[in-house]
């Protein structure tokens, strides 16, 4: 039995509060440490060298927090964050009382297995099932706000790391109290969504492993690079410049507002320009950005315009893996990985401060600019021509459970001619699937729908080729429509298409959509 429309709606929106919550919560997590640094290492009489191993260990949990969940994915997300917000919130409040290294170390450990965990929870829970990528992009945007406060919180006592780690103790602990009457089903709504009969991928599949696994390494990069600005701005601004020691403490709250409204900034570029170019265009601004935190006159203005620069390069990398697995494989390993980029170059990063200086900071920098830089460009060369045809079909249901379908003009020479179909179309060169499938909607009947709201079903190869299926609900009268393919387009119940012959095989993928809707209508793809 459905529950009633308006639990429905509470539950979503206690799902998006704790959310919203939740990132708030990960921002303050993840810029805490980095300000807190020296004052940890004077603490235990650290060097460099092992001072950087506190942000390898923070990495090191967050691996294993999300490797954890990724293996664990279809419980449900409520008791998920519960147990990252209980670990977090334990660790971040002995934190600041460790009266040793493996004291410190094992808070930090819980801290960053809890961060990992509730970041693959809340990024695939939004993406997969309310409303994708805008809901993602705009309730995620709690991140910065969380990741800004905390550099400020620690910059008012500088020597004094508790006000910033009990700051994410109390965000932590208030998640945890949300997440217990959190009520979700046990997967997300894609995961369940009516599948066609599984095929293998298209033809360009051969790439499509490399690919994945040079995606995941411009990620770890990125994540190395963003994290290195962030946890070693404060030791190089306070080594270096005359800056006092609340502005350097609060330096990484200027990268991150930097960063958070970049972010904001491009997001709309994502929907016009290919997420490759704007991943290595962010990449090589970095790198030339970085440079300018190697002058001490402008080396707090280079660490913001660095934050600035890189803003868009984790929303465009997912994007782009999703062009080449657009039925969403592979993400949780590209994430995962990603998040070990500190735990492989902050040891190195040490190693060199305790070598040869601060100095060495800004050279890391822009090394780590560069070789991302470089391994999205050889990434963007592996793009090939598709070798079959490649094609999208857009299932548009109406609040009556009616599916639109529209009537193939009677031309020889054309498939299916004169016959019912799903409306939809084949792929431009260097177009994804999503954009497709709003082009050829606005192309063919005028209609304007975002790409977000497209809901991706299924991925697979038929018999004319390879088909990418979406579904949306939208009402609209047919007689409204203005047509510039086809003969009319007309509203069918899932009776009538039984007994219709359909073009192309979607006969097939409309009886599992109308199977799927009625048994769970609320949990529809």
């Amino acid at each position: 039995m459905p529950k009633p429309a308006d639990n429905s709606a509470r539950e979503r929106r206690a799902l998006l509060t704790t959310a919203a919550l939740g990132f708030l919560t990960l921002g303050a997590l993840a810029s805490a440490t980095g300000p807190t640094l020296p004052t940890l290492g004077a603490r235990l009489h650290l060097t460099p060298t092992h001072t950087a191993w506190l942000l390898a260990t923070f990495a090191a949990g967050a691996v294993l927090g999300a490797a954890t969940t990724g293996a664990l994915r279809h419980t449900p997300p409520g008791p998920q964050l519960t147990a990252a917000a209980a670990l977090a919130t334990t660790g971040s409040a002995a934190l600041p009382l460790a009266p040793n290294l493996p004291t410190t170390l094992t808070c930090l450990l819980l801290i960053g297995t809890g961060f990992g965990a509730a970041n693959l929870v809340l990024n695939l829970t939004l993406a997969r099932r309310h409303g994708g990528g805008a809901t993602l992009t705009a309730v995620s945007a709690t991140f910065g706000l969380g990741a800004t406060a905390t550099p400020l919180i620690a910059a008012t006592t500088p020597t004094d790391p508790r006000p910033a780690h009990w700051t994410c103790a109390a965000l932590a602990l208030t998640l945890l109290a949300a997440t217990t009457r959190l009520r979700t089903p046990a997967a997300p709504a894609a995961l369940t969504a009516p599948q066609t009969p599984a095929t293998p991928p298209p033809a360009r599949t051969p790439t499509a492993a490399p690919t994945t696994a040079l995606l995941a390494t411009t990620l770890l990069g990125y994540v190395a690079l963003e994290g290195a600005t962030t946890g070693w701005a404060t030791t190089h601004l306070t080594a270096t410049t005359t800056l006092t020691t609340t502005w350097t403490t609060a330096a990484p709250a200027l990268i991150w507002l930097a960063l958070t409204a970049g972010r904001l900034a491009t997001a709309p570029l994502l929907r016009h320009t290919h997420p490759a170019t704007i991943t290595l265009t962010a990449l090589t601004a970095a790198a030339a950005t970085t440079t300018l935190t190697l002058n001490p006159t402008t080396a707090a203005a280079g660490y913001a315009l660095t934050g600035l620069a890189i803003a868009p390069v984790f929303p465009a990398v997912i994007a782009w893996h999703t062009t080449t697995n657009p039925d969403d494989r592979g993400t949780t390993h590209v994430i995962t990985a990603a998040l070990a980029g500190p735990l492989v170059t902050a040891p190195a990063t040490g190693h060199l401060i305790t070598t040869t200086g601060p100095h060495a900071i800004p050279w890391t920098l822009t090394a780590l600019a560069l070789l991302t830089a470089t391994t999205a460009a050889l990434t963007r060369r592996r793009r090939a021509p598709r070798p079959e045809p490649e094609g999208v079909q857009i299932i548009l249901v109406n609040t009556r459970d009616e599916v639109l379908l529209q009537l193939r003009d009677d031309k020889p020479g054309i498939p299916h001619p004169n016959t019912w179909c799903i409306p939809g179309g084949h792929l431009d060169p260097g177009e994804t699937p999503r954009q497709a499938a709003t082009r050829e909607l606005n192309e063919e009947m005028g209609l304007t729908i975002p790409a977000h709201h497209l809901h991706h079903i299924t991925s697979t190869r038929r018999a004319y080729g390879y088909e990418h299926t979406y579904w949306t609900r939208l009402d609209v009268d047919p007689t409204t429509i203005d047509l510039t393919e086809g003969q009319r387009v007309q509203h069918f119940t899932a009776a009538q298409t039984a007994t219709m012959a359909l073009g192309y095989e979607d006969n097939t993928v409309l009886a599992a959509f109308h199977a799927h809707l009625s048994t769970e209508p609320e949990t529809a793809p």
